[in-house]
């Protein structure tokens, strides 16, 4: 399935990135008419792109997105009054947030360019492609940025309220409306944004007046919260409780690559992820939940985090039923156990293994992060890292690791492995 989960996504990938159907919908009515939905099965198609080296792909995603801007712009203008943009939950041809009924209120979902915003600025952490970050990159990152300095204001205790606002498809289990008012993954998302921002015009010397902005803003971002239950909240309020039962997993966002400093600190938090990773999983293996509602990419939005959390345990349950559940004879991926095709996991099951194996920041690779047990042996070659480096080859068996990598420039480069390092050889560089 990994090798069949590429040949799907590069086979659907070309002007435009993966429809939900790819490119063999093989009727005129498709399932949710094979359209872009952002608000989790386009990202989960995404996710191998950058780490599996085929970087290239992915300019079929920016380059769709920022031929929907001019309608963005009007999301964010007409709907909520506000400068910048709002990607919607879906899209085809045009970029109008018109998915809204009482049902499904999709307009309040604010979390989509931010999330844009994200593998714009991956692609140059991976690439290090001067001219598509301030060609690209930066002009996205900042129009969604803009959004945010004109919808959030603040609350009593100073921090900002993110309202209206939805977490994809999912409502409180108090209330019987999906829009709703702090959702966690709008919070993580444009804490994301913001970061990534400071940091990049940090790096080149540039918007001067804006850091200090943002600097402030995500001193305002409410704080994560536990839930009774010790798990991370999807709505950061005591008012709204949480609805453990859906297929998405939108309050793991800040972990599906990577984690931040926030979070890499605080102990207590970590603990708060896993247990909500361990309550979805345990609601996974329901028999009914699973054969009627548990979808594929919701166990990506599981694997990925656990993965950045370094919990194998956690990462191989997650990742044994997008192998064994959600495929075909044909080697086609699945959305719901074993029916309904589509092409979420094929790009986000291959990201899932690659996160087990090998993670990696500017200027630091991380290998065998969340190995589990059952993999006492094996090997990975050609995986793309963020600072661009690649890894040639990654072999690995008991107390033993073989590492050939090769980068496009000259850089300080921090390995971490589980075992300890006791040769090297290098054909270039040094070596303390």
């Amino acid at each position: 399935e990994f090798d069949a989960g590429r040949y799907n996504i590069i086979s659907s990938t070309g002007d435009l990135p993966p429809t939900l159907q790819g490119v063999w919908a093989g009727t005129y009515n498709p399932p949710w008419a094979s359209d872009f939905t952002h608000n989790g099965n386009v990202p989960s198609a995404l996710a191998s792109m950058l780490m599996g080296n085929t970087p290239e792909l992915m300019l079929a995603y920016t380059s769709y997105i920022e031929s929907i801007v001019p309608y963005l712009e009007i999301n964010a203008q007409r709907i909520f009054g506000a400068r910048g943009i709002i990607l919607p939950s879906r899209s085809t041809t045009d970029g109008f947030n018109n998915s809204f009924n009482h049902r499904f209120p999709g307009a309040f979902w604010v979390a989509g360019a931010a999330w844009a915003a994200h593998f714009f600025y991956d692609y140059y952490l991976y690439t290090g492609d001067q001219d598509f970050l301030l060609e690209h990159a930066l002009p996205i990152m900042q129009k969604a940025a803009l959004f945010f300095e004109d919808y959030l204001y603040e609350g009593p205790d100073g921090k900002y309220i993110f309202s209206p606002c939805q977490s994809p498809e999912n409502a409180p289990s108090n209330t019987k409306s999906q829009a709703s008012f702090n959702a966690t993954m709008d919070v993580a998302a444009t804490k994301e944004l913001l970061q990534n921002l400071v940091t990049v015009s940090q790096e080149l010397g540039i918007n001067q007046e804006k850091v200090k902005l943002w600097q402030n803003m995500l001193e305002k971002m409410p704080e994560y919260m536990i839930s009774e239950e010790g798990a991370v909240k999807e709505w950061l309020t005591p008012v709204l409780k949480d609805n453990y039962n859906h297929r998405h997993s939108s309050q793991l966002y800040a972990l599906y690559d990577g984690m931040p400093e926030e979070i890499s600190q605080r102990p207590d938090l970590q603990d708060g992820f896993k247990r909500l990773i361990e309550l979805k999983l345990e609601r996974y293996w329901n028999s009914r939940q699973r054969e009627r509602g548990f979808m594929s990419f919701g166990l990506v939005q599981l694997g990925q985090p656990a993965t950045s959390l370094g919990d194998a345990g956690l990462a191989y349950r997650s990742l044994v039923p997008l192998i064994t559940d959600y495929w075909y004879p044909s080697l086609a991926s699945t959305h719901n156990y074993k029916s309904l095709f589509n092409m979420d996991i094929s790009g986000g099951m291959p990201a899932v293994i690659i996160k087990m194996l090998v993670a990696s920041d500017p200027g630091r690779i991380q290998l065998l992060p969340a190995l589990p047990d059952v993999w006492p042996a094996g090997t990975i070659e050609g995986v793309l890292c963020r600072g661009q480096i690649e890894i040639k080859s990654l072999h690995w068996e008991e107390g033993r690791i073989l590492l050939a990598i090769v980068s496009q420039k000259d850089q300080t480069i921090t390995l971490q492995a589980p075992v300890e390092i006791q040769a090297f050889s290098i054909e270039q560089g040094d070596i303390s």
